[in-house]
């Protein structure tokens, strides 16, 4: 009848990046007054966390981005249901955000791929952390010096010796480079 949606004429799955076009012959278009859309919206929000209840995480992230464009809520709906590498890519598809996207192939150990979207992101101690924990220690440390430089360009020689202390394990230099604060006096009586 007229005015009448039915899901299953939309949507084939709900998957959640596919591109299922409808069916030929049923293309939406209809208009809605502000107050049907308001309640088709709070339909389609309480369906979600409905969905969230039952531990159906996928779908209600399914409402949550193709129903309601809510793309944020869709991603921490992702989260929340620990489907980490689904959350990472409507971050990296949708909400543009590499630092999260990271995030989140991170918390699935997904390590190669949260890498260089750390990299781009410039978050080099990340990097650092992500190769130490695939075992490669130079590249780590090729990382971590990265920090150490940006930490003694912005005169933090504290920060500095705390990276070269505690994730590259050079004592010798950390200590140089606390020498080196109280001699410039900057920040000198932490560097003390």
């Amino acid at each position: 009848g007229e005015g009448s949606f039915s899901m299953n004429k939309r949507w084939l799955n709900f998957s959640l990046f596919g591109s299922q076009s409808p069916p030929s012959g049923s293309r939406g278009g209809s208009v809605l007054h502000d107050g049907v859309y308001n309640q088709l919206r709070d339909q389609y929000r309480q369906t979600a966390k409905d969905l969230i209840e039952k531990g159906e995480y996928h779908d209600a992230a399914f409402v949550y981005l193709k129903l309601l464009k809510n793309h944020h809520l869709a991603a921490e709906t992702l989260e929340d249901g620990k489907l980490y590498p689904e959350a990472a890519a409507v971050h990296l598809k949708y909400t543009k955000n590499k630092a999260k996207a990271a995030a989140c192939y991170e918390k699935a150990r997904m390590y190669s791929q949260a890498i260089p979207l750390y990299e781009e992101v410039m978050k080099y101690e990340k990097v650092g952390d992500l190769y130490g924990l695939l075992n490669q220690k130079e590249t780590a440390d090729e990382y971590y010096y990265k920090v150490v430089d940006s930490y003694n360009g912005n005169h933090q020689y504290v920060k500095a010796s705390l990276i070269l202390r505690h994730k590259i394990g050079n004592t010798t230099e950390a200590q140089q480079h606390l020498l080196e604060g109280w001699k410039t006096n900057r920040d000198a009586f932490n560097c003390l």
